[in-house]
């Protein structure tokens, strides 16, 4: 059966449509003669070389002998579908940019507000220890300006994490979490000498895991801090205990703490953007809610034991991302 033999009504394919279009189509017919059917885009041109988009559906009917009865033919002008489907490419790509000068802009700024931020607190870290100060009010207000001045880096540094972690893509690779820990505890080491605070890590590894290190170590760095923040300057054994178990499917991170707790009316809101659950806060309040952004980008899940005045222990379930490695292959996705 030849296309030029097929009409509708009184129209005649072959006068309608010029000889590339009838090739295609008929090719089209062909295909669906084999399988029973094709589907598929196309561009058709018309004898006076005007030309659209379709998406062009055959079904091939056949007889019990498998003796073709009938074809049905649908074709759909897809014009609009392919102008939409440009504008959205185009705005991706003008949002791709705008994304990037974004990131840009936010590394840039954070650089020219830590860098002289920085240099403040070291000419007060040399005040404080190389002058002695018998004014004890003096000694009390450069404390409290070198207080100061730490929280606002901490905010600066949780603000770019967050603008990181929004618009960068999870990179899976075989996590190596023993020198994830070892490179968190070693940035707090001045932290836990200086408070006295007893470190304990118990690490079950011998499974395989495969995540996103950065942003699991980004978790890991946010919950250590918080653990140290919020310890009791009253309890004498100051404790966190660092826990990870590793399975076939899934692996469990555990920050556990005996430090102040967590008041029970701010338990469910601990996690929301800039919250600070008590007077003592020194963050941002962007701190957990970024490990709960991480958390849910990761498929991980989230749960917090609390006794106020007592302890707090964050745990997060990440799955293990083995067969996404495997199956995006390493030259994809590199191990860290």
């Amino acid at each position: 059966m030849q296309l030029s033999d097929i009409t509708t009504q009184s129209y005649d394919y072959a006068a309608i449509f010029n000889k590339s279009t009838l090739d295609l189509v008929q090719k089209a017919f062909r295909i669906s003669q084999e399988k029973g059917f094709y589907s598929g885009e196309a561009d058709i041109k018309l004898i006076n070389n005007y030309s659209f988009p379709i998406l062009l559906n055959i079904v091939c009917y056949k007889n019990e002998n498998g003796e073709v009865q009938q074809y049905s033919m649908i074709a759909r002008d897809i014009t609009y579908l392919k102008n939409y489907q440009k504008e959205i490419t185009q705005q991706n790509i003008e949002l791709q940019k705008v994304n990037r000068e974004l990131d840009h802009f936010v590394y840039s700024i954070s650089h020219d507000l830590r860098a002289p931020l920085i240099s403040v607190v070291g000419v007060l870290e040399i005040i404080e220890t190389e002058f002695y100060l018998e004014d004890a009010d003096l000694h009390s207000y450069l404390s409290m300006l070198h207080l100061g001045l730490m929280r606002t880096d901490d905010s600066i540094k949780n603000i770019l994490q967050y603008s990181k972690n929004s618009r960068e893509s999870v990179k899976v690779g075989r996590v190596f979490i023993r020198a994830i820990v070892e490179e968190v505890i070693n940035s707090f080491h001045s932290d836990l000498i200086e408070k006295n605070i007893e470190l304990t890590i118990e690490i079950e590894d011998q499974i395989p895991f495969y995540n996103d290190s950065v942003r699991l170590q980004t978790i890991l760095n946010n919950l250590v801090d918080n653990a140290i923040k919020y310890q009791d300057g009253n309890k004498k054994n100051k404790k966190i205990l660092i826990r990870f178990t590793s399975e076939e499917q899934k692996s469990t991170l555990t920050v556990w703490d005996n430090g102040i707790g967590i008041e029970e009316d701010s338990d469910d809101k601990i996690f929301d953007m800039f919250y600070r659950g008590s007077s003592l806060s020194a963050g941002s309040g962007l701190g957990l809610y970024i490990v709960k952004q991480i958390a849910e980008l990761l498929g991980a899940e989230i749960t917090v034991k609390t006794v106020y005045e007592e302890m707090t222990a964050f745990s997060i379930v990440f799955p293990n991302l083995k067969p996404k490695y495997q199956r995006n292959g390493q030259e994809h996705y590199a191990d860290r």
